[in-house]
């Protein structure tokens, strides 16, 4: 993984929102239920409202991202869960950057993006 991947994205993100193309935003009623964990090697493990996934990611240029298939358990969510939305996006996810310590994941095709904000040690940095 490059370092300039692994410097940016490695660590645990909590999901803050989606926005939309028409500003349209979307908040998760407890964002601890939506993160994802990036290791140094590839691998990476989500939490989207009651399921866990994990799968691999991978970049190629700096601000390019993408995930292969994710391993899923299939636990109903409630109602009002972003699971169904996440799922749908998660191969749409083209590009990153980081702005102020946060994480943005943009969708192809100006579709929206994903803000995430660190947990644990990362947010004291």
């Amino acid at each position: 993984m490059p370092v300039y991947a692994t410097q940016v994205l490695v660590g645990t993100w909590q999901l803050v929102k989606f926005q939309d193309s028409n500003g349209t935003v979307i908040r998760p009623d407890d964002p601890a239920h939506y993160t994802l964990d990036f290791d140094d090697k590839g691998h990476i493990a989500v939490r989207f409202d009651c399921n866990r996934r994990s799968g691999t990611w991978g970049t190629s240029s700096k601000g390019e991202i993408h995930f292969g298939p994710l391993a899923i358990t299939l636990a109903e969510c409630p109602k009002g869960s972003l699971h169904n939305r996440l799922v749908k996006d998660w191969p749409l996810i083209r590009s990153y950057t980081q702005q102020n310590g946060q994480l943005f994941l943009a969708l192809a095709a100006e579709g929206g993006s994903y803000h995430f904000e660190p947990v644990g040690p990362r947010k004291r940095q």
